[in-house]
This record gives C-alpha cells, structure tokens and sequence, in this order.
C-alpha cells in the first residue's frame, strides 16, 4: 500500500471513462508487490475482491484514481478467469511491441484498475454507450484494442468482450489510424508474429 501511495501521495480524482488509465509500470508494480504473498497463480477475481476493494476503500476510487491516473493509450479486452500472472505477462508483452505516442510506459484501460468500483452502476451508465468502456475505447486517445486470450480462448465467450471487440471493428473501420484489436498472450503479441 506505502509503495503504490509513494508514487501518487495524493488521490487524483478523475472524470470517469478514458483519463483512468494506469500504465503498464503501475500494472507491474502491483504484481510485483504482491505476487509473491497473495495474488499467485489467482485470477483478477481475487485481485478486484483483496487488493483493489481495501486499496481503495478510504476514498471510494477507481483504483487508477488511487495509484494516478493517466489517459488512455490502449483499451484492454479480458476475461477475469485468466490467472492474473498471464494477464500481466500479456500486457507486458504488448507494450514491448507497440509504441507510445506519450512517453516510454504505455498507458492501459482496463476495467478492474479503470472503473471505480464501488460506484459500478454510474460506470456501466444507462445505456452501454453511455458506459465508462464505450466512453474509453472511443475517446480520441485510445490507439487499439489489446485482448488478453489465454489457450482456452475465454474472452471469445464473453458477451461483453464481444461487444468491446466488435466496437473495435465498428472504430477501425471508421478510423484508418485506429489500430484494431491485437490478441495478446503471456508468451507475445499473436497477431504481430
């Protein structure tokens, strides 16, 4: 908890949808700090419920409100049944491959850190575009899609990864600077070889 604070003393209230990014360094540093004692081989589950939920619950944040927010680069796609190991590795592996327009640590949409919990319902809004996801992956920043798939493919059998993955392909169309979607695993990016 001291280290994530000592990096943003101050919790940094943000508008909800794409200004809640963290980077792929604060990612690490959550896992690096509680690998080895809690997270292990769980999944996004046990990291929402044991770390996200206390880390945050003084202020009532998003955790990238907690741990400083940034705007975002990429939007991440993801099921939270993926050990949260492979997730990490994923997204570690995808910020090797692409380049950041903002500085060297590419910056990550992604709904656990992202949306503040303990205030679901405005983030899910009243319609689905109206949602803080829909908001994140249309605003102007965001480059992509980076869809965390594991072997087993479990993203594809997520109703709501299929809506982020198809407003992907509706934004590609429409934005040839858009970079689509990039299938990423604990091993590299699939689809850039």
């Amino acid at each position: 908890h001291s280290m994530i604070r000592s990096k943003s003393p101050c919790v940094q209230r943000t508008e909800r949808g794409p200004h809640r990014a963290i980077t792929a360094s604060q990612l690490q540093d959550i896992y690096g700090f509680y690998s080895a004692d809690y997270i292990k081989k769980r999944t996004m589950h046990y990291v929402y419920a044991n770390l996200v939920m206390p880390l945050t619950s003084g202020e009532r944040v998003s955790y990238a409100e907690f741990a400083g927010p940034h705007e975002v680069e990429w939007f991440v796609s993801h099921c939270w049944a993926t050990e949260f190991a492979d997730f990490v590795q994923s997204i570690s592996k995808h910020s090797e491959e692409v380049p950041s327009a903002v500085n060297s640590d590419i910056s990550y949409w992604i709904c656990t850190f992202s949306n503040n919990q303990w205030r679901i319902g405005e983030e899910l809004g009243g319609h689905i575009k109206d949602s803080s996801f829909y908001l994140a992956l249309q605003s102007e920043g965001c480059k992509g899609t980076a869809m965390v798939i594991d072997e087993t493919a479990l993203p594809l059998r997520r109703v709501w990864c299929l809506f982020e993955i198809m407003t992907t392909y509706e934004r590609s169309r429409v934005h040839s600077a858009f970079c689509g979607v990039f299938l990423c695993s604990h091993t590299g990016v699939l689809n850039k070889g």
